[in-house]
């Protein structure tokens, strides 16, 4: 019978630390290698151009990544004719890299860092003077971001450095990812770092190109797949996302740029002047009465005077008792003329 109830003791304190844990991670699930012969590996899910060290150290050249469904990461060697031939020789794309993640999640965006570890800039924006020219001395990193983690890549020779497993941690999937510049409220200093939404509706800032996690923030339910879906960053730490077919939140994730209603009426002096409205029409209208009972004086109109002075003489006349027997023999008199004429 002893052995029964330690036995009976020892089930039920496992079920109960079994159930500890499920209580306090719900979300929680182990990563497993996702299956090669699913039709969908092949969809791109997301584009990149960058100028970059692709083939060696020495020269770098435009380049094309694709990362696909299945978690595998193409890299292209663009061959660009000169400008003057741009309309006789046709833009040629070579094959260079190919990158497979283990648990073939789908990769959900692709950035490459420079000599300095900032994120390269848009062509166009270096070509107008709108963005600095990258660092292209030092070797440069690449960063792919799929649903279940982000790794860090060395470029040209393509060798793991760093990773963050969110599924295996957090049990949270990525949905949006981009790279922000964070620029502080007080002094000059700015950094960039990389915003991730996931699929719980919550947002973490991660440094570059350490990939710590330096801040958590909820933002939209877990249950609003279509906000989730919709969500858009900005370049400055900003965002939006659909909270109806027509309407849309913005927030911001910056201390600099705070989200603000910003009216040009303001609010005291509004009141002010609808009170001053109110009183100017309260004016008006006692004016206005003033005047039409004045216009009745002149005219002969009845007024409201002339009106009551007449309501207290029909009262006091109905009180006189002289003159009440007054109008009663007056009325005998009548109906006594009326037979003897009627006679």
């Amino acid at each position: 019978n002893q052995k029964r109830q330690a036995a009976q003791e020892g089930i039920s304190k496992h079920n109960r630390d079994a159930l500890q844990e499920i209580e306090l991670a719900p979300v929680q699930r182990k990563i497993e290698a996702r299956s090669a012969e699913d039709s969908f590996t092949g969809f791109v899910r997301t584009l990149y151009f960058a100028d970059t060290f692709l083939r060696d150290s020495s020269r770098h050249s435009p380049s094309l990544w694709a990362g696909t469904n299945g978690g595998t990461v193409y890299a292209f060697c663009l061959r660009i004719p000169p400008a003057e031939r741009r309309m006789d020789e046709p833009v040629r794309a070579e094959q260079a890299k190919e990158i497979q993640l283990m648990h073939r999640a789908p990769v959900i965006g692709i950035i490459i860092l420079d000599g300095q570890s900032t994120p390269l800039p848009e062509p166009l924006e270096v070509a107008h003077d709108l963005s600095k020219s990258p660092n292209m001395q030092g070797s440069h990193q690449l960063l792919v971001v799929s649903e279940e983690q982000l790794k860090v890549f060395t470029l040209p020779k393509v060798i793991s450095k760093l990773k963050l497993k969110l599924t295996a941690l957090e049990g949270s999937r990525v949905r949006k990812v981009a790279v922000a510049n964070f620029v502080s409220s007080k002094t000059e200093h700015s950094e960039n770092d990389l915003a991730v939404l996931t699929n719980q509706g919550d947002i973490q800032i991660i440094s570059l190109p350490s990939l710590k996690i330096q801040a958590r923030y909820p933002c939209i339910r877990k249950e609003d797949v279509s906000g989730i879906a919709s969500c858009v960053f900005t370049r400055y730490g900003q965002g939006f996302y659909l909270i109806s077919p027509s309407e849309f939140e913005r927030f911001s994730l910056s201390p600099k740029w705070l989200v603000e209603p910003r009216s040009l009426v303001k609010a005291l002096e509004n009141r002010e002047n609808c009170h001053g409205h109110s009183t100017s029409g309260t004016e008006k209208t006692s004016k206005k009465s003033n005047s039409i009972r004045e216009s009745r004086q002149t005219t002969g109109e009845p007024g409201g005077d002339e009106r009551m002075t007449g309501r207290l003489m029909e009262h006091a006349l109905l009180n006189d008792e002289s003159v009440l027997k007054e109008i009663q023999s007056t009325l005998e008199d009548g109906r006594g003329s009326y037979y003897n004429r009627s006679s």
